[in-house]
């Protein structure tokens, strides 16, 4: 069987958020998230993870480009991998970056999220599968 994987991007900088929904129904979306990911973009950051989780994908937030994540972020992930759960789906954080990785034990939540060192170890343990069938 072949898996289709879609992407969206949140790109939060100081002139601009944009998100850019993936197109087509697949069962794994990457959220790819950049800059500064604070109240500004929370909003936009909730619609784009859980619409993917609503449609019944799985979901892979890659955090490798992430210069600052705030507290409302990071609710925002949590209510999302909740919604995870309850839809009987998976959501995993990808390459946390440092600033990241001390934001989540500083609020108390270092190990409660899934969380693989790249977006490619995330992908291989949401759908653990040879390599020829990606």
């Amino acid at each position: 069987m072949e898996r289709r994987m879609g992407t969206s991007t949140l790109v939060g900088t100081a002139a601009d958020q944009i998100v850019t929904p993936a197109a087509g129904h697949d069962d794994t979306a990457v959220v790819e998230l950049h800059g500064d990911i604070d109240l500004a973009v929370v909003e936009q950051l909730r619609d784009c993870v859980t619409s993917r989780l609503e449609r019944g994908a799985d979901v892979v937030v890659d955090l490798t480009d992430v210069t600052l994540i705030d507290c409302a972020s990071l609710g925002t992930l949590v209510q999302a991998d909740e919604l995870a759960d309850r839809r009987g789906r998976r959501m995993c954080l990808a390459a946390p970056a440092a600033v990241v990785r001390r934001t989540l034990a500083g609020a108390g939540l270092h190990g409660s999220f899934a969380t693989y060192s790249d977006r490619n170890q995330a992908l291989r343990a949401l759908h653990p599968q040879s390599p020829s069938d990606r």
